[in-house]
Order: structure tokens, then C-alpha cells, then sequence
């Protein structure tokens, strides 16, 4: 479950998790005051029949020290069998759309995390994960 490893990550310590491994862009999350983005989607990659596999975005993250205080994404989309190109304005913010409606499945949302750098994020609140890592 990807939700459960990226909560476990952020209570373990994690400042930022970046999920990678599903073949499309998905949603995004704070939690605790932390950013976990789920998947980027495939950045070179030749499934050429599925429109989902080769449309992906690019985070940028900005941190002060260990605060993230900005994030962007920057959608692209896979040509040739695996040279990906950005979108046009019209495609992109439709990507960008989708990726902010996987966002809001989450229990807790970023609002319109594709349109501008997200504001300084709150410190992390104090409190004792439940489990460490082995």
C-alpha cells in the first residue's frame, strides 16, 4: 500500500517522500506537514498503445534546510519510444487537473498544487512514531 509506506516514511523521519513505481502520475499528500508525491510516471519508457504510460510530470522541490518550502510540477509526454517532450499549455493543465483530482482522494490535500509553489510548509508536529524501522 503505497499510502501506509509513504505515512510510515514521513513518521520514520522522512523530510519528503517521492513515490516511484506505478507507469502514470498520481496524487499528492501532506501529511504531518510533510509532501508525499505517490509517482511521476514514466519518464523513458516505449509502452507507445497506452496514452496513461506515456504522459508523466517533472516535480521541483525547493528546500530551505530540511523545510520544502516550494513544489511544481511540469507535465510531459512520451514520443518515439521514449523521448518525452512537455506538453502544450491546453495538455498540461488538463494533466495537471488530473493529478490534482487523484490529490483530493487523499485524507488530507494540497489545493491547486500545480499552479504555484506551494507556501512554507508548517514544522512537522512532535510526537513518536509508532513503529521504527527495524
Amino acid at each position: 500500500d503505497p499510502v501506509a509506506i509513504g505515512h510510515d516514511a514521513i513518521d520514520w523521519g522522512a523530510d519528503i517522500v517521492i513515490g516511484n513505481h506505478p507507469h502514470w502520475y498520481q496524487g499528492i499528500e501532506i501529511y504531518h506537514g510533510k509532501l508525499i508525491t505517490y509517482a511521476h510516471g514514466n519518464f523513458v519508457f516505449d509502452q507507445m498503445w497506452s496514452e496513461e504510460t506515456r504522459e508523466g510530470v517533472i516535480g521541483t522541490y525547493t528546500f530551505n534546510g530540511k523545510q520544502l518550502v516550494g513544489a511544481t510540477w511540469k507535465a510531459y509526454r512520451i514520443y518515439d519510444y521514449g523521448q518525452p517532450v512537455f506538453m502544450n499549455a491546453k495538455d498540461s493543465a488538463t494533466a495537471l487537473q488530473t493529478m490534482e483530482a487523484a490529490s483530493d482522494q487523499l485524507a488530507t490535500r494540497l489545493h491547486e498544487p500545480t499552479t504555484s509553489p506551494i507556501p512554507a510548509m508548517p514544522p512537522a508536529p512532535v510526537y513518536a512514531p509508532e513503529h521504527a524501522p527495524a
